[in-house]
């Protein structure tokens, strides 16, 4: 099966479209060719189907684990302490477990100097959309943050917003505690769904009432 001869109706059917079914043959096929030059004369076998069907494995989990983490929302009282004015913000951040504990400390977000900011445009984009993904936060915030967080409250300096938050475990840690569930379920699915032909629903996902998830798009483009 390559990305060239895909047809939809030919292989097993997933509720995604054509587009992105050949997107992931695509990815797949790189992955592939990368991990059998890394794995070379290791005595790993990825070319055999149990190795192939691992690789799926793990890119289905990853992408399970991306979606929690990275296209969370990131609210506007997350960022502003204002219910309307973008000049007003947090002391401190605070790592919170939910999104509505999980502050930014205001200093973070419109920076000083040759480092700052773009807090307009950050206010808009969340307005426009009503939330803005994780994934997009740091094209607003300045290019390097200070950030105390973890065991003892460590301060970092000169961190990147993502480094910061984004890819913070301690930062609105419920992103992370229902990608590790959601990779539970998945294969626990799997591992029931014993019969000779899948009788699990397609269309089945999981949610967390708590982690709202970006259902829209936004590039990095719309930022400037």
């Amino acid at each position: 099966m390559t990305a060239t001869n895909y047809k939809g109706a030919k292989y097993y059917s997933v509720p995604i479209t054509l587009e992105m079914k050949r997107r992931i043959i695509v990815d797949m096929k790189t992955l592939y060719g990368r991990l059998t030059s890394h794995y070379k004369g290791t005595g790993v076998n990825v070319t055999s189907t149990t190795g192939q069907g691992y690789m799926v494995l793990g890119v289905m989990l990853h992408l399970v684990q991306d979606i929690q983490a990275h296209r969370a929302i990131v609210p506007w009282s997350m960022v502003f302490s204002s219910s309307d004015k973008i000049t007003e913000g947090y002391q401190n951040d605070v790592m919170g477990v939910l999104s509505s504990d999980s502050k930014i400390s205001y200093a973070n977000v419109a920076g000083s100097g040759n480092n700052k900011g773009k807090t307009a445009m950050l206010g808009a984009a969340i307005k426009k959309y009503g939330g803005i993904p994780f994934i997009r936060l740091k094209d607003f915030l300045p290019a390097t943050v200070t950030v105390t967080c973890g065991v003892g409250s460590k301060t970092y300096k000169d961190c990147s917003p993502a480094v910061a938050y984004e890819d913070n475990p301690y930062f609105f840690r419920e992103r992370y505690f229902s990608s590790v569930s959601f990779s539970k379920y998945y294969v626990n699915d799997m591992k029931n769904d014993t019969q000779a032909d899948s009788v699990r629903d397609p269309y089945k996902y999981y949610v967390d009432v708590n982690v709202s998830i970006f259902q829209g798009t936004m590039s990095k483009l719309q930022t400037k």
